[in-house]
């Protein structure tokens, strides 16, 4: 059972995410060469006076120019003197810019196709996207991609080539471009943070001001956890109530802090050290740990956001992708625990309900077989042997995209069953179990044509009445 537990206000946009897994590799890293790549990558200046700042404004409305010249206006303001005039050798720095800038990834997150302009990320802070994407199982300990990252590196990648030169037409930030990638940040979430189906049920009957959104939430996860729990849940069971008990006084702080007192009545450092101890932390569990998770429902497309919300109204409403959600994980909602299995065998049919992918119908023996061999084409390793789940899994998202259905669990079974035909021979194994299923697997280019060809003979079979042979 696996939480998010380790937030951070600025974490709420999944697109540095991607930018995070563009610029990270297979290879082992190091934590400063990642975010040295990764700032060079969003932290691109983007100057004023330059012809692709044009390029850029054209894919901003004017919600986001106004928003620009407010940026503009709190830079150029000095409060009690810029740090370049009180810096007496900074006229001498040759990097200095010589007219107005703003990085590229500002730009990005305020184009109009961003469904939330929230979450300008500064060079200071770049760090917590790396942290993050380790949370979210796309990074290892070792900082090299994981599985999930590799496939959503190229799944990113084959969608636009360009994504990595950093034009105004290739917005990173925008997760929802492709329906693979929503999916695979869907799976992610779900893997990573079991509370996810309870605080979206949740919010369909609350309000994103509530302050115990969250604190009810986990509060349901542990009671559907608890049921039939085994003694080796224990450890789990003591993660889930001590990240519940940090919620739940945050909740009571925060209710009981909804009015810090002004500034006239609190004065010194004394007055300062106390806010920071009482009052702010009152709403940090909303800050940190609930908005950037509405905020990531909101860039899968799990949630809408109202710009024009005032102050004292909720700037989040359900859509009927949120009550789709909630509908297809009453499994999860009813026993948590059973969330492995639930990913395995019934995730990408319960994705295409969401999403409301129509007339999604189940692969055939042959069609799953074929989208296996494309996902190898997209992920393979070129040297050794490829995960037989790593394949499966990119194979299953590229289905769904085209409005066929198969879990992973159906693509082993058809890779197994494959392998016992005249196709056999396209399939090379290595390793594996009859007790985990996983295995190892190259897979010659060679059956592509070959599995085509069976598939265009069995529709024509089929519409003279035969029928197909579908993996259940």
């Amino acid at each position: 059972m696996r939480l998010l537990e380790e937030l951070d206000e600025r974490q709420v946009r999944l697109g540095y995410v991607n930018c995070v897994v563009l610029t990270a590799g297979r290879q082992l890293d190091t934590r400063t060469a990642l975010r040295r790549r990764f700032d060079g990558f969003v932290f691109r200046r983007v100057y004023e006076d330059a012809a692709e700042a044009a390029e850029f404004l054209a894919y901003i409305d004017d919600e986001g120019r106004q928003a620009l010249s407010r940026q503009d206006h709190q830079r150029q303001r000095e409060r009690g003197g810029s740090k370049n005039s009180r810096d007496p050798i900074a006229v001498l720095r040759p990097d200095q810019p010589r007219g107005g800038f703003r990085y590229v990834s500002h730009l990005w997150l305020l184009q109009r196709c961003m469904p939330s302009h929230l979450g300008p990320l500064a060079p200071d802070r770049s760090e917590v996207f790396l942290e993050h994407a380790r949370h979210l199982g796309l990074l290892a300990e070792t900082y090299a991609l994981t599985e999930t990252g590799y496939i959503l590196k190229q799944l990113l990648l084959q969608h636009d080539p360009a994504l990595l030169e950093g034009r105004a037409s290739s917005n990173p930030l925008h997760v929802g471009r492709r329906l693979a990638v929503r999916a695979l940040y869907m799976w992610a979430l779900l893997e990573n943070d079991a509370v996810t189906p309870f605080l979206l049920r949740e919010f369909l009957s609350r309000r994103q001001n509530d302050p115990e959104l969250l604190a009810a939430a986990t509060k349901k996860l542990i009671d559907g956890f608890g049921r039939g729990a085994r003694i080796d849940s224990a450890l789990e069971m003591k993660a889930l109530h001590a990240y519940h008990e940090r919620v739940a006084k945050g909740a009571s702080a925060a209710k009981t802090d909804q009015c810090p007192p002004s500034r006239s009545a609190r004065r010194g450092l004394l007055a300062f050290i106390e806010r920071g101890a009482t009052a702010q932390p009152g709403f940090k569990i909303h800050r940190h740990h609930v908005r950037p998770r509405l905020e990531h429902y909101v860039d899968i497309g799990l949630l809408g956001r109202r710009r024009d919300a005032r102050a004292s109204e909720t700037v989040y409403e359900p859509l009927p992708d949120t009550r789709r959600a909630v509908e297809v994980w009453a499994p999860l909602l009813e026993d948590p625990k059973t969330i492995r299995r639930f990913l395995d065998s019934r995730f990408f049919e319960a994705a295409a309900r969401v999403f409301n992918v129509g007339q999604a119908r189940p692969c055939t023996r042959w069609e799953s077989l074929l989208y296996f061999a494309r996902a190898f084409e997209l992920v393979y390793r070129e040297i050794g042997f490829t995960p037989g789940r790593t394949v499966a899994f990119t194979a299953c998202l590229l289905a769904l995209e085209e409005a066929r259905l198969a879990e992973i669990d159906t693509m082993f079974e058809a890779v197994y069953a494959g392998a016992k035909t005249d196709l056999g021979g396209h399939l090379i194994f290595s390793g594996g179990s009859r007790f985990d299923r996983e295995f190892l697997i190259r897979v010659k280019p060679e059956i592509v044509p070959a599995l085509r060809a069976r598939i265009a003979r069995d529709a024509g079979t089929s519409s003279c009445g035969g029928q197909d042979d579908r993996v259940s």
